[in-house]
């Protein structure tokens, strides 16, 4: 859910019951009023279409009416929840014009204007619509309303310390339903990275009931900036004053961790890599990698000692190990992890700890000023891919055949709006399990012979042209009497999984008649492996993106890396071994501009203002905490991997 959608149903919550009790209370109406308490009884059952024709109606028969101050109220009420702030902003503003003496619903129409105002992009006008409002004439829960708005509107001027302060007050008014609260509190919590302004402003407000997130963010701030005496006072407030608060357990277990007073060491980088379990031969040729980008360094000085805790198999075992390097070992910064378990975990971690995180892992980490993509993900991937297709192949028109699994869900959706987006379209779509392992079925399905009674009438039209075609032949009928031609309205085909399933799969085409067609993948494909199961038939058809290719030109530093690679562990390195090599040399490059320095703030400060790296995998620049490189489309072609465009 996004902030704005948490703000919405905030507003709203509070807001609704707020919009007119004793409008609302239908034993007041008068007896002819029945037209009137249909258009209440239609706002209060959400047909807000049928509330503006009703509305319209009542208002031409009763333009002068006693009730018309509410009816406008009804229809801007029912136009805000139709996403029409501009038409309820007119309505609310009309029914203040002749609601002059009309206490409290001035005070509600005020509020409502204002909501509308902030609702339109007006923030300006909101606030000041607010400020016309009349606290002592309305009632609590239209006060909570007004300070969750102005806590929206200060939010959205970057007033973050005025909207916590308007959220702490208004949980003193409804502690009991204070934890609608939370969401928009925390959004705003995150962005204050001062912890002396959040105690002067708790000082005012230390009995509310949702005093523990703002400790919770002060002691995290206090941890961040080596303050550890300071966050253990912190922490154990939150332990002894909110036994049941959701932060309790993450308190109780920082206050342990902070009696470790860690400072961190300009000379100590820590490395999260698996270095046992399935992953273990991954993680130490991305630890090989490692330890030569910074060998190789020319710029730092000083020597570097890298701390290297297992990542293990799961996300618990990450954070722990993340602990182990920051709490005990003082590391500077933080290289890896590669796998994706735990990185969201790792990464917040990092992020509130203020320790940087460069992340190896091929899809998006979370966002946060310490965390630092270093891998291509898989969204960067397909969009470039889909450009180099629907540009340089001149394709428009795509099939896509992914697992059933978190990874090929992902790669389809993002494959699908990639396509959109660059104007193509797509024609077929189907999926298979991933302990498949025949993959005919799934073919069938993509090109339109999995069912073929639907089509009845072609598989007609095939029978009786083999029937006038072989002379005096016996006319076969019923289904399956004619084999049906695959249906292939598209140009390629978009596969995202590894390399030993594509290789299971791209044959199946060629052996169900699927001709002229061509096969896209992800940086999965970039193995040998792929080369192996290729047929000849796929000869110049299968193409994916990477930044990095051990069949490099001689010359260039990829070459040489590969060279020095083989020499050092006999084997050849592949696209992690380079990632994680050019991340370490970034590193190592930010690091010696440091001098000595523990300070992990200005270490962050040089990697964002890495530009122009030579890197093995490209020129690398960090845009926006990403280590952006240009990517390489490859083919294979005579049995081999070749490198045929840069994007």
């Amino acid at each position: 859910m996004s902030f704005q959608e948490k703000w919405a149903i905030t507003v709203v919550f509070l807001a609704a019951a707020c919009a007119s009790p004793s409008l609302l209370n239908r034993q007041s109406y008068d007896s002819e009023d029945s037209e009137y308490r249909e258009i209440v009884a239609l706002y209060e059952a959400g047909a807000y279409e049928s509330v503006l024709k009703w509305a319209k109606s009542y208002e031409a028969k009763s333009p002068n009416g006693g009730r018309r101050p509410h009816i406008l109220q009804i229809r801007g009420l029912a136009r805000m929840s139709l996403k029409q702030p501009q038409e309820a902003l007119s309505d609310f503003s009309e029914a203040l014009k002749i609601a002059e003496n009309l206490d409290p619903l001035r005070q509600q129409l005020l509020f409502q204007a204002a909501w509308a105002h902030f609702e339109s992009g007006n923030s300006a006008l909101a606030n000041t619509g607010l400020s016309q409002i009349d606290f002592s004439k309305v009632d609590t829960q239209l006060q909570i309303s007004i300070k969750i708005l102005k806590a929206r509107v200060y939010h959205s001027r970057g007033l973050d310390l005025d909207a916590i302060s308007q959220l702490l007050s208004a949980s003193r008014l409804a502690p009991l339903s204070a934890r609608v609260l939370i969401p928009p509190l925390r959004e705003s919590l995150h962005r204050v990275r001062d912890s002396n302004e959040l105690k002067k402003l708790l000082n005012d407000f230390s009995d509310s009931v949702i005093a523990d997130h703002v400790l919770f963010q002060i002691a995290m701030l206090e941890a961040s900036a080596g303050n550890f005496s300071e966050s253990q006072k912190v922490f154990r407030s939150i332990v002894s004053r909110f036994p049941d608060s959701p932060l309790y357990a993450e308190s109780a277990r920082w206050l342990q961790a902070s009696k470790l007073q860690v400072p961190s060491d300009a000379t100590r980088i820590g490395v999260l890599l698996p270095t046992s379990g399935r992953y273990a031969s991954a993680g130490a040729r991305a630890l090989q990698a490692i330890k030569m980008g910074f060998k190789t360094s020319q710029r730092l000085k000083e020597k570097v000692n890298l701390v290297v805790e297992d990542s293990g198999e799961s996300a618990a075992d990450a954070l722990k190990a993340l602990d182990r390097l920051i709490l005990q070992h003082k590391v500077m910064a933080v290289l890896g992890p590669i796998t994706g378990k735990g990185l969201d975990s790792v990464a917040q971690r990092s992020q509130d700890l203020g320790v940087p995180l460069i992340s190896l892992v091929r899809k998006d980490a979370p966002e946060g000023d310490f965390i630092f993509q270093g891998n291509l993900t898989l969204k960067f991937q397909i969009e470039s891919l889909v450009r180099f297709a629907v540009e340089k192949r001149k394709q428009k028109r795509f099939a896509i055949l992914y697992p059933q699994d978190r990874l090929g869900e992902v790669a389809a959706d993002f494959f699908w709006t990639a396509a959109e987006s660059a104007g193509a379209e797509i024609r077929a779509i189907s999926s298979y399990s991933v302990e498949e392992t025949d993959f005919r079925r799934s073919v069938d399905e993509l090109t339109g012979t999995l069912y073929p009674e639907a089509r009845e009438r072609e598989r007609f039209s095939l029978d009786k042209a083999l029937a006038e075609k072989v002379k005096g032949s016996r006319k076969r009928g019923g289904v399956g009497a004619t084999p049906l031609p695959p249906i292939v309205d598209f140009d390629a085909i978009f596969i995202p999984d590894v390399s030993k399933t594509a290789g299971q799969i791209l044959p199946m085409f060629a052996y169900r008649d699927v001709e002229h067609v061509e096969f896209l993948g992800t940086s999965l494909w970039n193995s040998e492996e792929m080369t192996r199961v290729s047929q000849k038939q796929m000869d110049g058809k299968v193409f994916f993106v990477d930044v990095f290719s051990n069949r490099e030109g001689t010359g260039t530093l990829a070459r040489q890396f590969v060279d020095q690679f083989v020499a050092l562990h006999g084997v050849q390195p592949g696209p992690i071994e380079a990632v994680s090599f050019d991340a370490a040399a970034v590193l190592a490059s930010a690091l010696s501009q440091v001098h000595g320095s523990n300070s992990r703030e200005r270490l962050r400060r040089f990697l964002l203002e890495t530009n122009d790296f030579p890197g093995i995998t490209g020129m690398i620049q960090v845009k926006n905490s990403v280590l952006f490189r240009p990517l390489k489309v490859f083919s294979i072609r005579r049995g081999q991997i070749e490198l045929i465009e840069r994007l």
